[in-house]
């Protein structure tokens, strides 16, 4: 410490949780998120998949092909929700070391 003579080495207590004290590697972070990317990719295959068997049942089962559009919205939907969890979130992070 003796090439910055004006910083000092101090404690601070703090009244937080410890949940709010805990900081992650950067790996920890990514691999948390990283789920929710694999996620929203997964359920973007499941929703063209049931697109393309509710378009082929469409004139042979129309009671399957029904059932295939209502998966198609719902995995949609869900993609959706993964997504914006992931992309849209505004909050600041800080990472630890």
């Amino acid at each position: 410490m003796a090439e910055y003579p004006y910083v000092r080495e101090t404690t601070v207590f703090s009244d937080a949780d410890d949940t709010l004290l805990a900081q992650e590697t950067r790996w920890d972070y990514l691999r948390t998120h990283l789920i929710l990317w694999k996620d929203s990719i997964r359920f973007k295959w499941y929703s063209i998949i049931l697109a393309i068997v509710g378009m082929v049942f469409l004139t042979i089962l129309p009671a399957v092909s029904v059932l295939a559009f209502a998966g198609v919205f719902y995995y949609y939907v869900l993609r959706i929700q993964r997504f914006t969890r992931l992309s849209k979130s505004v909050r600041k992070v800080i990472v630890g070391h």
